[in-house]
C-alpha cells in the first residue's frame, strides 16, 4: 500500500512541474518587389513581343500593342502601355514598363 502511495505522490510531483519553454520561431519579412513600388513589370523580349509578369510571352501586332490571354487589348503608347482598364504603364528605361 505504501508503494502505491509513494508512486501516486511521485506522479503528482512530476506532473505538476513547470511546462517546457517554447522554442523560438524565426519570422521572415517579405522582400520588396524588384520593380520598387509593388507594381508589375511587362518586358519587351527583343523579338517583337512582350513578356508578361506571369512569364507568358505575347507577340506584338503591327501597331506595337498586343492581346492578353483573356482577349483584352493593350495599346502601345509613345511612352508606355495603356491597359484595358485605363491604367497607363510608363516605360522604365530598361526595356520594360512598370504597371501599378
Amino acid at each position: 500500500m505504501r508503494v502505491w502511495l509513494a508512486l501516486s505522490v511521485a506522479v503528482l510531483l512530476f506532473g505538476c512541474g513547470s511546462p517546457p519553454r517554447p522554442t523560438p520561431v524565426a519570422q521572415t519579412t517579405p522582400s520588396p518587389s524588384p520593380s520598387g513600388g509593388g507594381g508589375k513589370r511587362i518586358v519587351q523580349d527583343g523579338a517583337g513581343g512582350y513578356i508578361l509578369p506571369d512569364g507568358t510571352r505575347i507577340a506584338a501586332d503591327e501597331r506595337g500593342g498586343f492581346r492578353l490571354p483573356n482577349g483584352d487589348y493593350v495599346t502601345a503608347l509613345a511612352n508606355g502601355l495603356l491597359l484595358p482598364n485605363g491604367t497607363q504603364c510608363p516605360a522604365d528605361g530598361a526595356g520594360g514598363y512598370v504597371c501599378p
